[in-house]
């Protein structure tokens, strides 16, 4: 099954004589009689390569390099074949902006340059901290240093505590400021992406390509990437009516930029995870889940448990599935990608609406065989016994739903595969003349 190019395999074999309906207006339309098969699915990944990406884990491998190694071995499984992906990364940043600055004038704009106290762990670790607690976890031998800039050089790092160490001899070790213009904040920007969908194996060799030319860098602009990976995978989603769309984000921190509730850039915080929580929500709303997968550290693992699984709940997928940088982190990654394929490549089936319109879709009627299967509101209210059947995103005035979504009940058993196709039966909601 691939999911470029493929009309919903439905055959509409009925029209029947619709009840008249009072006050709606008068044209002709035909009931719905019908069989869907199972959408295809294209992932759109929206991957994290900010500056802390290129620090390493316990296996002397980069966080991105761990990223790039799983995703080549997930991409390259069978079990993936057929599978949609497109790929865009965050932050985008603009090269003409230095990261570091001394005043506006560095960042080429008014109020752009801000200070921020930046602390890491030295002389092992490099990480950032906030006390020499933060620090004892690996390495019981560093301490928790604030770090500057030179006066004279942007980039070179000097130590704030010990007599500018690290600048020339004379030359003040200055607090470290960063250029707030440097990373883009337009949705616009990140809906782009960097890798179109292409259908595996076959999109494979372009991803891991683009994957080996990205350079770690910048901050976490995690919600303008959010927003505008969606708006990617909606429009996608409307355009493709046979592909269920799904968004990856892919973290090792999280947001700091582009949110006026936080106020720090340099220091991991919950203040800017409520706006992506309302943009994952908006994405549900027109029928694309949200998966999250992080790579932290084990002293970050619970805070980024529960942040980033707000992102996921709110996206429609229960939890955030976080990797430690102590354990196998590719191996784990692969674990976390296969559990994502399994969940979101399920019983779901695209609803071949009729071109002339004027089905309600409360009216439509599910078989599974020769059972029909009753109609629930979520996931969370499909029976114990008798499952049943919602939508992925509930009909509105204008708005229709994309595909029928069957409780685990109703998805095969053991080892039974999910039924191959469904019957849809619906009724029109005009008259006929």
């Amino acid at each position: 099954m691939t999911a470029i190019g493929l009309m919903p395999a439905a055959l509409l074999v009925g029209a029947g004589a619709c009840g008249a309906r009072t006050a709606l207006r008068s044209e002709r339309c035909v009931d719905l009689a019908a069989f869907a098969e199972q959408s295809s699915l294209v992932v759109f990944l929206m991957l994290d390569r900010s500056g802390s990406m290129a620090r390493k884990t316990d296996e002397e491998t980069t966080k991105a390099q761990a990223v790039r190694d799983a995703l080549a071995e997930f991409l390259g499984d069978p079990a993936s074949e057929g599978l949609g992906v497109a790929a865009a990364f965050f932050p985008i940043t603009r090269a003409e902006v230095p990261e570091n600055c001394h005043t506006d004038q560095d960042c080429g704009a008014a109020g752009a340059c801000q200070t921020a106290t930046l602390r890491f762990c030295l002389p092992n670790q490099q990480t950032p901290c906030k006390t020499d607690a933060d620090c004892q976890f690996v390495d019981d031998t560093d301490t928790c240093v604030e770090v500057g800039t030179c006066a004279d050089d942007l980039d070179q790092p000097c130590l704030m505590a010990t007599a500018a160490q690290g600048c020339a001899p004379g030359v003040e070790c200055l607090t470290w400021a960063g250029c707030t213009n440097r990373l883009s904040c337009d949705p616009a920007e990140y809906a782009a992406p960097v890798v179109d969908v292409g259908v595996l194996p076959a999109a494979r060799t372009k991803l891991l390509a683009a994957l080996d030319a990205l350079e770690s860098d910048g901050g976490t602009p995690t919600l303008p990437a959010l927003t505008g990976v969606l708006q990617a995978a909606s429009e996608w989603q409307d355009a493709h009516p046979s592909d269920k769309a799904i968004v990856l984000l892919g973290t090792d921190g999280l947001p700091t930029a582009c949110d006026p509730a936080i106020a720090s850039a340099v220091e991991e915080t919950t203040e800017g995870v409520p706006a992506v929580v309302k943009a994952a929500e908006s994405g549900v709303d027109d029928g694309v889940q949200t998966f999250v997968v992080g790579v932290f550290t084990p002293a970050e693992k619970a805070m980024a448990t529960f942040a980033l699984g707000k992102i996921a709940d709110a996206g429609g997928t229960g939890q955030a599935y976080i990797v430690t940088t102590d354990d196998s982190v590719s191996a784990e990654l692969v674990s976390r990608f296969n559990a994502i394929r399994a969940q979101a490549w399920a019983c779901e089936y695209a609803i071949p609406w009729p071109a002339q319109g004027g089905i309600d879709p409360d009216s439509l009627t599910v078989t599974v065989g020769a059972s029909a299967v009753p109609r629930v509101a979520s996931l969370a209210h499909c029976g114990a016994t008798t499952g049943g059947y919602y939508f992925d995103r509930e009909p509105r005035p204008g708005v229709l739903p994309h595909r029928v979504v069957l409780c685990p009940q109703n998805c095969g058993t053991g080892a039974a595969p999910p039924p191959p196709k469904i019957g849809l039966v619906g009724e029109c909601r005009v008259e006929h003349h």
